[in-house]
Formats: C-alpha cells, sequence, structure tokens
C-alpha cells in the first residue's frame, strides 16, 4: 500500500473515531453499556436467568455500533468532508468505520467480563462481535446521507432490538399480520440482525458471515455513491447544492 493511502487510511480513522468520541448520543449509549455491564456483574445467575446469553452482548454492541454508525456519514459537516477527499471510493468508509469500532467496541469488553463468557472461544467471540458491529454500523451509515442521522439511527437501532428477541415470538407475532407476514420475513432473514450474530457465534455459520459481510459491502458502495452524487451535482449546478 502506498505512503500517501495509508495516511489517508490514518487520517479517516482518527477522523471517524473523533466523530463517534465528540456526538453525545454515542457517549450515552456507552455510559448505558457500561451501566448494564455493572449491573449484570452485580447480578447472581439465579436472580437474573439469561443473563449469560451472548446475544445480549451482540445486543449492546449492535446498539452502540447503530448509534455510532449513524454520524460518519451525517448530512452536514461529515458528509461534506467525504466530498474533499481524492482518493480510492472505498478508503474514507473504511477508516471511518474502523476508527468508529476502535471507539466503542472497547465497551463491550465490560459486559463480556461481567457475564462470565471469556471461557467461551475469545477468538470466535471477538469475531462475531466485530463483523457483527461493522455490519450494523454500516447500515447505519449508509441510510445516513439518504434520510439523515436521526432516522438512520432509529432504524439501525430498531432493527438490533427487535432481531435480540425470541425466534419463536417474533414468528407469533408476524403471523399476526398476514398482509406484510412476506416482506417482515424478508427483513428478518436479511437485516444484520443480533440472532444471525449469535448463530455465527454458536454454529459458525458461513452463511451468516456472507449476509453480515454483504451488509459491510452494501454500507461502502451506499456511502461512496452518496457522497460522489452528492459532489457531482455540487459541481454541476455551481455549488448551490
Amino acid at each position: 500500500m502506498k505512503l500517501p493511502l495509508l495516511l489517508g487510511a490514518k487520517a479517516e480513522t482518527v477522523f471517524g473515531a473523533l466523530l463517534v468520541v465528540r456526538n453525545r448520543a454515542v457517549r450515552l449509549a456507552c455510559g448505558l453499556a457500561l451501566t448494564t455491564g455493572v449491573l449484570l456483574s452485580l447480578q447472581e445467575a439465579d436472580r437474573f436467568p439469561g443473563a449469560h446469553q451472548p446475544r445480549i452482548v451482540f445486543l449492546i454492541a449492535g446498539t452502540l455500533t447503530a448509534v455510532a454508525g449513524s454520524r460518519l456519514f451525517a448530512p452536514g459537516g461529515a458528509l461534506a468532508a467525504s466530498r474533499q477527499v481524492a482518493t480510492t471510493w472505498w478508503l474514507v468508509p473504511l477508516g471511518r468505520l474502523t476508527g468508529a469500532l476502535l471507539a466503542v467496541l472497547p465497551v463491550v469488553v465490560v459486559p463480556v467480563i461481567a457475564m462470565e463468557l471469556t471461557e467461551t472461544d475469545p477468538l470466535l467471540l471477538g469475531f462475531s462481535v466485530v463483523i457483527f458491529g461493522a455490519a450494523v454500523a454500516s447500515f447505519s451509515f449508509s441510510l445516513a446521507p439518504i434520510v439523515g442521522s436521526s432516522a438512520a439511527m432509529a432504524a439501525a437501532v430498531a432493527s438490533v432490538w427487535i432481531g435480540a428477541l425470541p425466534t419463536a415470538a417474533v414468528h407469533e407475532w408476524i403471523d399476526k399480520w398476514p398482509v406484510a407476514k412476506k416482506a417482515m420475513v424478508l427483513l428478518w432473514n436479511t437485516l444484520p440482525l443480533p440472532w444471525r450474530a449469535d448463530r455465527l457465534f454458536t454454529e459458525s455459520s458461513s452463511v451468516d458471515v456472507l449476509v453480515l459481510g454483504g451488509w459491510i459491502v452494501v454500507g461502502f458502495v451506499v456511502a461512496s455513491w452518496a457522497s460522489t452524487a452528492a459532489w457531482t451535482r455540487r459541481r454541476r449546478y455551481g455549488g448551490r447544492i
């Protein structure tokens, strides 16, 4: 990799981390995650049934990355800065995503320790958390230039929390809406939801890797397109857009 490309990746990584750390919504989400980890550590297993399930870890990681991802290409300074970078199309989303993950995913370590999950396969758990967090963040920042950062964050957080529900309960709820059943089943099977990350962790399913990895690619493409399209319109109309 050439030196200018390395410097550009470093700059975007730092910028992505700053976009996340300086945002109050992300700091609030991290505070809630840390509080959850402390509360779990104070609970006994028989008094808090289900607390040792890895899906709770994916719920926390998904919530943090959904909030953080919505800031990476938010309309305004973040999106405008992405239009000024003259480099490979994938460098900006890659750098900002890396910075966001480095800023928020260490917070997930506290719930992992609190729920005594360190005895499980640490590499597989770490891989599952990282690829799931990257997929959720990509889903969030791909929506941000189109619908706004707040709407993107709301959609990503809602999908994470719905996806953390037991599968049987979700199917029962879907059956009550026969008109939209096919659409909801399609969304349930295609969106980057916590149940898929949990299955990746427990079963090492290659399908889940492909789906979550596919969302990362989709996020990169959409974010790059939004930045390039906006920059093209701006040049065409003399900077009025």
